[in-house]
């Protein structure tokens, strides 16, 4: 799902794990964090109740020795519809504070001086502040997260793997419904998350 990329990639700004709760208790039901993918009927309207603990992402290419940090959240909200016509919508908000240590080789040895840097994270990171990091040339950021997103495409299931294709973008996910209850598990190349939700 390209929502997947938001709530993984957090911003595009450099690639970030997933955080959340860090434990199994959660508002949906039988199906936790750990629950297994299983199939079942996705259609209807569900409302994401949280996010769960993933795989960390790597660092992007181009600076793979960044440290990143995810101190609060990802906290997601919204909805979810999957019509029985093949369709759907999804409309969520994240938040998330990251912190982000940015090595002398990506400042290029500072050359890139850490108070320009807040810049490249403004569109989707506003009130980003960097300073001078513990190693020389080495930069400490600290970014405020907050995005919403909708998304509109189509939708197909084969077993317990969602496919949606949005935007000319085709994503597979696995899913569990359980009742009323939904566990969907996105994966890029940037990390894992599972979301919980309800209808």
């Amino acid at each position: 799902m390209t929502i997947a990329r938001i709530l993984l990639g957090a911003l595009a700004l450099v690639a970030v794990g997933c955080g959340g709760d860090d434990d199994d208790d959660d508002d949906s039901g039988g199906l936790s964090c750990s629950s297994a993918a299983c199939g079942g009927d996705i259609t209807g309207v569900w409302n994401i109740n949280e996010s769960c603990p993933g795989v960390e992402g790597a660092a992007p290419e181009e600076c793979p020795n960044a440290v990143i940090d995810i101190t609060s959240g990802p906290d997601i909200s919204g909805t979810a519809t999957f019509v029985a016509d093949g369709t759907y919508s999804m409309d969520v908000h994240v938040t998330a504070q990251v912190e982000v240590t940015v090595p002398p080789e990506c400042t290029l040895n500072g050359t890139i001086r850490c108070d320009s840097l807040p810049a490249m994270f403004e569109e989707d990171a506003p009130g980003a502040t960097c300073a001078d990091g513990a190693v020389e040339n080495s930069c400490d950021c600290s970014l405020p997260v907050e995005t919403d997103a909708d998304e509109n495409g189509t939708w197909t299931v084969n077993g317990s793997t969602l496919t949606t294709v949005a935007d000319g973008e085709t994503n597979e996910s696995q899913f569990c419904v359980q009742g009323d209850d939904l566990l969907v598990i996105m994966s890029t190349d940037l990390a894992e998350v599972s979301i919980l939700g309800s209808r």
